[in-house]
């Protein structure tokens, strides 16, 4: 029986559902995903893309039994058959508890379960309303009740820190054992690899072949056959800098010594240093003069935002159209790499930290970016499966 003189606590409910959803992008998301960003293995734009396909599939997928779970099997809804309302109110209140909260701890920075967030919702929930016994605390098994929700947190950090472990303790195993392991667990994985992959790198990394694409991947051993390499354009490189932007131990205490042998009276004089050399400058080129080192002008980044229109109105179709673009875009052109040397509460001295990991060549760290994006998809794969279909149950 249709209860329509509800409908609004549905418009309410869908729209804090939205508001959830919203916020795990922003908040799940974002742990898929911020190693590969933060490494520049990935541009924000291009994980955003790949986390949108991943949590989609996995939602779709294989999420209805999550969404099952958090519906029918925290509370016992047959306590609601007499007043079915209430438990639609009880839900909505549920969500915008969670929802409320989780804007908070993004707004913050603050990496949250939202697993949490919406349990403690709906548990609360049940308790409000129908009290503690019409929570299902325990269904008979560790596979029902709200137990198995509760086993998966104690048990979730554990497992993951073992399987870290046991692939970091793989790669220190010597040639025989790596071979032996990768046989048993992962031959059709290598073979796809050295099929495939392997001749792209080659082509790519060694022979620094800068017109291969992406899609010369499905050539397989054929894109060996490709010719000789021409020059590159002047200024391409083959692999980017994965460390730009970020000091050694020793640069970065060089730096912070420098900075605070730097008394007031210093920075005065560097100042009028700066304004003279300027000075200087503006005269060179009033008459003329070339400076004595080349300036080479930095190649612009690809903008959807674009530069402000200039000499327009706010009301002009041109502005409307930048300020449009600005509100839905602003956040995919952050820049997350320089965002990093923030100092705050969570991050703590994040420059500092930085400075204590290893440089490797930028060859390398190529490599395994695409293992790095290859994890980072099957989180979020999962992610959609689990906490995405939590808001849609």
């Amino acid at each position: 029986m249709a209860l329509h003189q509800f409908d609004y606590i549905f418009a309410l409910g869908t729209i804090f559902a939205f508001l959830d959803a919203w916020n795990i992008g922003a908040n799940d998301v974002a742990n898929s995903w911020a190693t590969s960003v933060s490494s520049r293995s990935l541009k924000y734009w291009q994980a955003m893309i790949l986390a949108s396909i991943m949590e989609f599939c996995g939602s779709i997928g294989v999420g209805a039994r999550v969404a099952e779970t958090i519906r029918t099997k925290v509370v016992d809804v047959d306590l609601f058959k007499e007043d079915p309302s209430m438990l639609m109110l009880g839900m909505l209140c549920a969500v915008m508890g969670s929802s409320i909260y989780l804007t908070i701890a993004t707004k913050f920075g603050m990496p949250v379960s939202t697993t949490h967030s919406i349990m403690g919702g709906v548990i609360g929930m049940g308790i409000a309303s129908v009290g503690a016994n019409g929570v299902s605390w325990w269904g008979g098994n560790i596979n029902s009740g709200v137990v198995q929700v509760f086993l998966a947190w104690v048990i979730a950090p554990f497992m993951s820190g073992a399987f870290g472990a046991i692939v970091f303790l793989i790669t220190n195993l010597n040639d025989a054992e790596t071979v032996g392991v990768i046989i048993g667990v992962g031959a059709a994985v290598a073979l796809i690899v050295t099929i495939f992959f392997l001749p792209w790198l080659y082509r790519r990394l060694l022979k620094e072949d800068w017109q291969l694409q992406w899609y010369h991947l499905f050539l397989g051993p054929l894109v060996l056959r490709r010719g000789e390499v021409p020059p590159p354009p002047e200024g391409y490189s083959i692999v980017q800098d994965f460390y730009s932007g970020h000091k050694t131990m020793e640069q970065l205490q060089a730096e912070r010594a420098a900075t605070q042998e730097n008394r007031p009276s210093d920075l005065e004089n560097e100042g009028e240093l700066v304004k003279e050399s300027q000075n200087t400058s503006s005269e060179a080129l009033k008459s003329g003069t070339p400076s004595d080192a080349p300036s080479v002008a930095p190649k612009p980044e690809f903008s959807i935002i674009g530069p402000r229109p200039e000499g327009k109105g706010f009301f002009h179709p041109a502005m409307l159209f930048w300020q449009f673009k600005r509100f839905f875009f602003r956040g995919i052109e952050q820049d997350v790499v320089g965002l990093q040397k923030k100092k705050n509460i969570l991050t703590g001295d994040i420059e500092m930290t930085h400075a204590h990991a290893k440089h490797y060549d930028n060859r390398t760290e190529y490599m395994y970016s695409f293992l790095q994006v290859l994890t980072a998809s099957t989180a979020s794969f999962t992610h959609g499966a689990n906490d995405v279909s939590k808001y849609v149950s």
